[in-house]
């Protein structure tokens, strides 16, 4: 079981420059709680949460101005999964760390994630029993 084998090829990715009232929005549209920050080159330089955006939107609500950019509220220290990573072994990695969705990061590049959502869905997959 590898994780390039469970991953999501098609990522919700945003820019430093995005706004944060946006990134909320297309978070939410796609349903997810966190999505990996690149830059022009498509590298991978950071990661923004639902919270990150709550708090962003928080903040700007109090302040009564414009919420900022994904920039001011990124996350930017990313621990990431290679494709080829066991996915049992990343697993055991991911598993204290804060976010629900982890960038797989080949190369360099970004080339997809996985989520909780989907190591549920693999190992139920793999050790499926009848009740």
């Amino acid at each position: 079981m590898r994780v390039s084998d469970y991953m999501t090829r098609t990522v919700v990715s945003l820019t430093r420059d995005t706004e944060i009232l946006r990134a909320l929005h297309l978070m939410h549209e796609h349903d997810i709680s966190n999505a990996p920050v690149v830059d022009e080159e498509g590298t991978l330089i950071g990661i923004l949460s639902d919270r990150d955006c709550i708090r962003g939107v928080i903040q700007g609500t109090y302040h009564s101005e414009f919420a900022g950019l994904v920039s001011d509220f990124m996350s930017g220290e990313v621990e990431t999964v290679g494709p080829d990573d066991g996915l049992i072994e990343a697993t055991r990695r991911l598993m204290d760390l804060p976010h629900r969705l982890y960038p797989v990061v080949a190369g360099g590049d970004l080339v997809g994630v996985i989520s909780r959502r989907d190591i549920i869905s693999a190992l139920t997959e793999k050790w499926q029993w009848s009740s």
